[in-house]
């Protein structure tokens, strides 16, 4: 028989294997420090761009500024008007606010009360039941006051619920830059509102 074959007990021999380096042209960095080197690239080239489109964004202003803002709400209150017939059924409820911005510039862009269907920002003069003189939001510079009231821009509570005087009426101002300012409202009569 002839040897290689069945029924012998040899194998034929395989062709020595060729090697991954035959095959590739580069050369490969011999031992560990080599090994470790083609595994940083990527991740190190990676944060590097990273870094670079951060400062990119940086300085151009998109990350925005790291001034404090803080606002600081006083004079809070809602005055009742005792008319005729009124009952508790008002339509709604102006406020008395004075807010202080102690921080950066900043605009009030709404409110909320769990006393009121709904708390709107609106100017002098026209029907909150209406959608002409609402505002979308009150600016508040850095270092200023806003007197928020019934004679200029005031913040009114729509079909509130029946209110009594000496109540306290929570509500959460909402700020662009500040975020939301919870702030009690004491119920007065009109007599002896701000």
């Amino acid at each position: 028989m002839t040897p290689g074959f069945a029924g012998t007990s040899e194998r034929p021999q395989a062709s020595p294997a060729v090697s991954d380096r035959a095959l590739t042209s580069e050369p490969r960095p011999a031992g560990v420090v080599g090994s470790l080197l083609r595994a940083a690239i990527a991740p190190v080239l990676s944060a590097a761009v990273l870094v670079g489109l951060l400062t990119i964004w940086t300085v151009t202003g998109g990350a925005g500024t790291l001034r404090r803002v803080h606002v600081d709400v006083t004079l809070a209150a809602i005055p009742l008007s005792f008319r005729p017939g009124a009952g508790n059924a008002l339509p709604y409820a102006t406020t008395y606010l004075e807010i202080r911005n102690l921080g950066s510039a900043d605009d009030l862009v709404g409110a909320t009360s769990p006393f009121a269907r709904e708390a709107l920002l609106v100017r002098r003069g026209s029907a909150p039941m209406t959608a002409h003189g609402r505002l979308v939001q009150i600016p508040l510079p850095a270092g200023s006051a806003l007197n928020l009231g019934p004679f200029g821009v005031d913040l009114v509570l729509l079909r509130p619920r029946s209110l009594h005087i000496g109540e306290i009426v929570p509500i959460t101002l909402d700020f662009r830059n500040a975020g939301p300012v919870r702030v009690d409202l004491v119920v007065t009569s009109a007599l002896a509102s701000p």
